[in-house]
């Protein structure tokens, strides 16, 4: 009687070297291989155990939906990037606002000291309100006396204030006090000339050197959109008689 000295089936080492196992039937080695079960858990073993296991989901998935799903799923990455682009109001309209604009005088005559600015710092004190805190090299002048419609007499200055570029509102002198009025508004915004100073929107001089400017920004349309404000400086010097003296624009951004 023969004994037959073949282990019997199972799960053995590969002689091939492999690292993980191979089936043997009794009689010989199949082409069936896989991990040993004993082995240490690696990322690389890991990401293969999970790439195998989507790949067999994969196939075991109806053709119909095969060819759907990758469809579906770059029509949902075009849609989330087209409103990414389009709506950056998404990101805090504040996160660009600068702490302090920096100015430069335009082509034409230096302005004196007593109206050149100096620095001008920029907050966002409460809500939707842009402050402007403009610093000027020495004591301002006087007001300008007269009136708007008349025209001042003596040092006037216009200050307008754009947003990204697009200039949304201009301030000047107000009749014979240290407060600025309204004097224009954006296009499209001109129900809203005539706002009268309220604790969001006012402007005047708070010291012998110093404007402070509160604008409340929704009121003047300037809404969902970044804050990054550019202050445009207008000065010049009226007499009595026709003479004007216009001084260099100081443009601060």
């Amino acid at each position: 009687m023969t004994v037959s000295t073949s282990p019997p089936a199972g799960w053995y080492v590969d002689p091939d070297g492999s690292g993980g196992q191979r089936y043997w039937d009794g009689e010989r080695w199949t082409t069936q291989r896989r991990r040993d079960p004993a082995a240490p858990h690696s990322v690389l073993t890991l990401l293969s155990d999970l790439s195998e296991g989507f790949r067999r989901l994969w196939l075991r998935t109806p053709p119909g939906l095969r060819l759907t799903l990758p469809i579906a799923l770059v029509l949902i990455l075009v849609g989330a990037g087209f409103y990414a682009w389009s709506h950056p109001q998404d990101e805090d309209d504040w996160s660009r606002l600068p702490s302090r604009l920096s100015c430069q005088a335009q082509n034409g005559p230096k302005p004196p000291p007593i109206i050149t600015v100096a620095s001008v710092t920029a907050s966002h004190p409460r809500d939707d309100v842009l402050a402007l805190m403009v610093r000027f090299a020495g004591p301002l002048p006087p007001p300008p006396t007269g009136a708007a419609a008349t025209g001042f007499v003596g040092f006037e200055q216009t200050y307008s204030i754009a947003n990204n570029g697009k200039k949304f509102v201009e301030l000047g002198p107000q009749d014979g006090t240290d407060d600025l009025a309204i004097r224009s508004v954006a296009a499209g915004n001109t129900a809203e000339a005539n706002l009268r100073a309220d604790r969001d929107t006012h402007a005047r001089r708070t010291a012998a050197d110093t404007v402070e400017i509160y604008l409340e920004l929704t009121r003047l349309k300037v809404d969902h959109q970044l804050i990054a404000p550019e202050l445009t400086v207008a000065s010049q010097f009226n007499t009595p008689s026709i003479v004007t003296v216009r001084y260099a624009t100081q443009v601060c951004h």
